[in-house]
């Protein structure tokens, strides 16, 4: 079923990112990073407080949080930060816990009307494909202001809401907003995809887009709004072997390479060769 209106396409992306981190360099890494967007920030008129959150204590301002506990790091960007920062912050750590990836369309119709849409197509349940997931909406003075689609305690969580009304901003008036929130090994998943991708933001458009016509039967938009479906990233879970050997290549990046730079810079790229059994002459010897 298609939502019959023309819809601009207004914004595609990430909208929440946590990421935590372990190990003393990633740690470290996660911190200063988070410092740095708390810093900017600042710079940019935000009031900085004191962040404590799950036990983590640390800095927070507009839109970024960081904190640290005994056992690790944690660092959190909202909105505009998490928009353009995703890909900087998931690289600074080791796990992203939660990925919000959200498109936003200004429509000719009322939002209201676009959701009655949706409910009318999936009146307290999913009709698309999958395990059915119940459909709850939220009723205002102006009719529908939000739906949710999912449990919020699974891994993938589904939104659409009246953006306008949601911010109070004029920017957004008439605007609807189609998130979808991932979580735990789903959300790991689906970021450490999306940022080996290309086309990052085709990615995202593909990926919110398939998730309504997969699993509410509606398209978000028409007209010039099109995707691909091979641009959607499955965010199935990994490989066991796989996760282990994107850690350890992260590690290799943090806090090998480095160490390798300098001694190459010294001229000790022989020694260093020798050193790492990746010599010519040690090869011979064996």
């Amino acid at each position: 079923m298609e939502i019959p209106t023309e819809n601009p396409l207004l914004e595609v992306g990430c909208d929440y990112i946590t990421v935590t981190a372990a190990s003393s360099a990633a740690r470290q890494n996660l911190v200063e990073f988070g410092k740095y967007l708390v810093r900017d920030a600042v710079r940019g008129g935000g009031k900085q407080t004191v962040c404590r959150t799950l036990g983590y204590k640390g800095e927070s301002a507009p839109g970024v949080s960081w904190g640290q506990r005994p056992d690790g790091a944690l660092l959190r960007a909202t909105s505009n930060k998490a928009a353009e920062h995703w890909n900087q912050v998931f690289d600074a750590s080791e796990h992203c816990t939660r990925f919000d990836v959200q498109i936003t369309l200004r429509t000719q119709q009322h939002p209201h009307e676009i959701m009655s849409a949706v409910w009318k197509r999936n009146p307290g349940w999913t009709t698309g494909e999958g395990r059915k997931s119940k459909v709850k909406k939220v009723v205002g003075p102006t009719g529908i202001e939000s739906m949710f689609i999912g449990s919020r305690q699974s891994e993938r969580f589904f939104r659409i809401y009246d953006k306008g009304i949601e911010s109070g901003s004029e920017w957004y008036r008439m605007a609807v907003r189609w998130e979808l929130e991932l979580k735990a090994e789903a959300a790991h998943s689906y970021v450490d995809q999306l940022s080996r991708a290309q086309n990052p933001e085709a990615a995202m458009l593909a990926t919110v887009c398939n998730f309504a016509v997969t699993r509410l039967e509606i398209r978000p938009g028409t007209g010039h709004l099109r995707w691909i479906a091979s641009d959607e990233i499955k965010c199935t879970r990994l490989p066991e072997s796989a996760q282990s050997y994107i850690k350890e290549l992260r590690w290799l990046n943090r806090s090998v390479r480095p160490c390798v730079e300098r001694l190459v810079a010294s001229g000790m790229r022989d020694k260093l060769l020798i050193a790492l059994g990746l010599s010519d002459d040690t090869q011979q010897s064996e």
